[in-house]
């Protein structure tokens, strides 16, 4: 198998195609978080982390997993998973911008005595 892997470091995934790469010679199936039984946690808490990232769900860093492609090789495996395609939607950057502590908010640091 090929691991699919986020390419950016925040967003959210809004769209996960996978037909291009269930067509593809030697490939078994394409497997996503909408595949996983029961709870799509890998982490130490439970639904911290996912095991694969779900459509709507938010991608936290990047290399983060979307999905991994099963074949009958690596190389075939490989080559697939470069056919899925996960669509993407940035965070709002402002919105992040409009949550951060600003110099008013801030305490300056007290000078130490001389």
């Amino acid at each position: 198998g090929y691991l699919v892997l986020s390419t950016c470091a925040t967003g959210k995934v809004t769209k996960i195609d996978t037909s291009a790469a269930l067509n593809m010679e030697g490939v078994k199936d394409v497997i996503t978080a909408a595949d996983i039984p029961g709870a799509n946690s890998c982490g130490f808490v439970p639904g911290e982390e996912t095991l694969f990232v779900p459509v709507g769900g938010d991608i936290m860093c990047q290399g983060q997993q979307i999905a991994l492609v099963v074949a009958t090789t690596y190389r075939a495996a490989k080559k697939a998973a470069a056919a899925v395609k996960a669509a993407k939607a940035a965070k709002d950057a402002k919105a992040a911008e409009d949550k951060a502590p600003t110099p008013a908010t801030t305490p300056a640091p007290t000078p130490a005595p001389s």
